[in-house]
């Protein structure tokens, strides 16, 4: 999960340096068939000329609770879309957060997951054989992951990016360590440079048509370390 630049420039400004912030009534879950960039907010919701019927949906939190070293807060009732009523199959890889039924500010970008995040590593060894490092970390082959830069850390290591979708490979793939394509079954990512990043598993849903997605209570989460 991530706040968008917009976000926290509006939390940011209330909480220190004292500029109106009006919270809203209601924040509303969107569906995401895609993220250029979480933190600037580059983002594709759907539409009703895309999923049929398609409308965001209210979601309530409940208080917030120490999760993962942080701070978390969860949804405290399910969250129903409506039937897609067109013809076809649309997949969903993330959930937006935002302050308005229709356009309005995009809070946080929640990719679609059962999985929480984990740090992983490149040291120098890995940057011969482009290993991934990180202790029993339970990806398995085709799984689909992304990169975010770890608090501390200027950057992911050179050769990742953020805001990218990859995808794990056979080669070199243990229970501590695995290797990453730009495309399913490709070759591995060249790897150049060593570092920490934050690893979240990716897990799209298809939704055909009458299809009605829905969350169920805790399953839309925000985390803050």
């Amino acid at each position: 999960m991530s706040t968008t630049a917009a976000g926290m420039d509006l939390i940011l400004n209330h909480v220190y340096r004292n500029t109106a912030l009006t919270t809203p009534t209601t924040i509303y879950a969107g569906l995401l068939s895609a993220v250029t960039d979480k933190e600037a907010g580059t983002v594709t919701e759907f539409t009703t000329g895309t999923y049929g019927g398609y409308a965001r949906q209210a979601v309530a939190f409940g208080a917030p609770a120490a999760a993962l070293g942080g701070r978390q807060i969860a949804s405290t009732g399910a969250v129903t879309f409506p039937a897609k009523s067109n013809a076809g199959a649309v997949t969903v890889v993330a959930i937006g957060l935002y302050d308005a039924l229709t356009v309005g500010v995009l809070y946080d970008v929640i990719l679609l997951s059962a999985f929480d995040p984990i740090e992983v590593s490149v040291d120098t060894a890995g940057i011969t054989s482009n290993d991934i490092v990180s202790p029993a970390h339970g990806l398995v082959l085709d799984d689909q992951v992304r990169f975010e830069t770890v608090p501390g850390a200027s950057s992911v290591p050179a050769g990742l990016a953020e805001n990218t979708t990859y995808w794990v490979i056979t080669t070199g793939l243990t229970a501590d360590a695995f290797r990453v394509s730009a495309t399913q079954g490709g070759a591995a990512i060249d790897i150049t440079g060593v570092g920490r990043a934050q690893l979240q598993k990716v897990v799209p849903i298809t939704v055909n048509q009458n299809d009605q997605p829905t969350f169920a209570v805790g399953e839309i989460k925000l985390l803050k370390d």
